[in-house]
C-alpha cells in the first residue's frame, strides 16, 4: 500500500502543475503587487521624519472604529494641516507650528491625564481627501516644519501661553485688553496693523437669512420672535462688534457670531425686504496671529521669529519638552 501511494504521489508530480497550483499563483501575482505598494507607501508616510516627543506624551483622538492615541509631534502636522493651507510660506508655517506647540503644551499643563482636544485636526485620509494628489508632498513639508521647531514654545514671565489665531483680520487685530472676559491671560495681546489683509479676495462677504431662518437660529439660545425694529452694535476700537443688541436683548458679539455661523466678527446687519443681511470683513475673531498677515510678512522675507515678534511683542519664544511640563 505504501508503493502504491508513493506511486500516486509520483505521478501527480510529473502531470505538471495543477489546480491548487493554479490558485496560489494568481493569489500571488493579484496580491503581491497590493501589499509592495501599501509597505512602499507606509515607508514614505511623511510622519515617519518627525522625532516622536521622549516623554512619550499622547493625544486622544476618536476614530469610527475608537480612540488612538497619537504622539504629540505626529499630533501637531495633522494641526497644522487642519488649519494652514498647504501653499503657505514656510516661515509662515514655522510660526504656526509654535503657537500650536504652546496651545497644546499649556493644554498639557493644566491637567493630570490627556484628554481629546477641541483643536482642528487632520489625519492622513483627511489630507488625502481635501488636497489630492498633493497631500504626500504637502505633508512632507508640514513634517519638516514641526521638526524644524521642535520644543519651541511662547511663554509670558517664564508661563506658556495659548496665543489666538485667525486667518484674516480687517485690517487690524485686536487688543486683548478690549475683550474683557478674555480676562488677565490675555493682557499680553497688542492691537497690530495688518494693512493688505484688506486686498485677499476673501476679505469682503455677504449671507442673507429669511425671517424663519432668522427665528429659528435665536430660538436654540433666545427667547425672541421676528425681526427687531432696530439692531445696534457695539464695536470696540478697531471695529469688531463687542455686542449685539435687538431690542432689549443683548448679545455678546462672539456668541453671536457663533449662533449665525458669520466668518468674521467685523460685521454688519440690516434688514432689506423682510430678510436680514449679514456682511462681513475679514475671517475669524481679530484677536492674535492673523496667518494672512504672517504668511505676507514671511514673503518680504522674514523669519518665524521675527513674524511672532511682531505680533506678540510682549511673548518670549523658549524650548520647552512638553514631556517635562508640570501641571498646574
Amino acid at each position: 500500500m505504501d508503493n502504491g501511494k508513493n506511486r500516486k504521489k509520483k505521478k501527480r508530480r510529473t502531470q505538471g502543475i495543477g489546480k491548487e497550483d493554479i490558485l496560489v499563483l494568481l493569489f500571488c501575482l493579484i496580491c503581491f503587487p497590493y501589499f509592495l505598494s501599501n509597505f512602499s507607501a507606509r515607508k514614505q508616510l511623511p510622519w515617519d521624519s518627525v522625532k516622536p516627543d521622549t516623554g512619550g506624551v499622547t493625544i486622544p483622538v476618536s476614530y469610527a472604529l475608537g480612540v488612538k492615541n497619537v504622539p504629540i509631534e505626529e499630533y501637531l502636522v495633522g494641526m497644522l494641516a487642519a488649519c494652514c493651507p498647504k501653499d503657505a510660506e514656510p516661515e509662515m508655517l514655522k510660526a504656526q507650528a509654535v503657537i500650536l506647540r504652546s496651545r497644546v503644551a499649556a493644554y498639557y499643563a493644566s491637567q493630570k491625564e490627556m484628554t481629546e482636544m477641541s483643536e482642528p485636526y487632520w489625519d492622513i485620509s483627511d489630507c488625502r481627501r481635501e488636497w489630492g494628489g498633493e497631500w504626500e508632498s504637502a505633508l512632507e513639508v508640514f513634517s519638516q516644519t514641526v521638526q524644524d521647531t521642535k520644543d519651541f514654545v511662547l511663554t509670558c514671565k517664564g508661563s506658556i501661553v495659548s496665543p489666538p489665531f485667525f486667518f484674516l483680520s480687517n485690517g487690524n487685530t485686536r487688543g486683548g485688553s478690549e475683550y474683557k472676559k478674555w480676562g488677565k491671560e490675555y493682557e499680553y495681546l497688542k492691537s497690530v496693523p495688518c494693512e493688505k489683509d484688506v486686498l485677499s479676495p476673501a476679505y469682503e462677504n455677504q449671507k442673507e437669512y429669511t425671517q424663519t431662518e432668522w427665528e429659528d437660529s435665536l430660538k436654540k439660545t433666545f427667547s425672541i420672535t421676528g425681526l427687531p425694529e432696530k439692531i445696534v452694535l457695539l464695536r470696540d476700537a478697531k471695529g469688531y462688534v463687542d455686542k449685539v443688541r435687538l431690542g432689549d436683548l443683548e448679545i455678546e458679539g462672539e456668541a453671536f457670531r457663533r449662533i449665525f455661523h458669520i466668518p468674521s466678527s467685523d460685521f454688519t446687519l440690516e434688514t432689506v425686504d423682510g430678510k436680514l443681511l449679514i456682511s462681513t470683513k475679514g475671517k475669524g475673531h481679530g484677536f492674535g496671529f492673523c496667518q494672512n498677515t504672517a504668511n505676507e510678512l514671511a514673503k518680504q522675507g522674514q523669519t518665524f521669529e521675527m513674524i511672532l515678534a511682531y505680533f506678540f511683542e510682549d511673548l518670549q519664544i523658549e524650548r520647552k519638552k512638553i514631556s517635562e511640563i508640570s501641571f498646574e
